[in-house]
């Protein structure tokens, strides 16, 4: 389920939404950088949040980013990283990170 596109719209008005560049995909080494900044690890293939290391449940989905692009008009690319399960998030089932890249290069919450 993706609502952030709707929900970017209406956080960040119609101007800024009609704005945004088109979903880009970031590099290995930027998926790397975004997971570590939002606190990930990798367990095996996928990449899991504390809370989500040792979740047992059959609804849980790994770390994944789902939007990689400039949502706060700064010129530098934001991510937006979800993790899912009840067991970590309840009835909701999702967790969400929300990240921006700093003039720097690092990446933070």
């Amino acid at each position: 389920m993706r609502i952030l596109p709707a929900f970017a719209a209406l956080m960040l008005g119609p101007v800024a939404a009609a704005q945004a560049a088109p979903a880009a995909t970031p590099s290995v080494a930027e998926q790397i950088a975004i997971y570590k900044a939002a606190g990930f690890a990798k367990k095996g293939t996928t990449w899991r949040s504390e809370c989500g290391r040792d979740d047992p449940s059959a609804s849980y989905m790994p770390g994944s980013i789902d939007e990689y692009r400039d949502i706060n008009g700064d010129g530098r690319p934001d991510a937006v990283v979800n993790e899912g399960g009840t067991y970590c998030y309840g009835n909701t089932g999702n967790g969400y990170w929300i990240l921006s890249k700093q003039a720097n290069g690092a990446w933070k919450g």
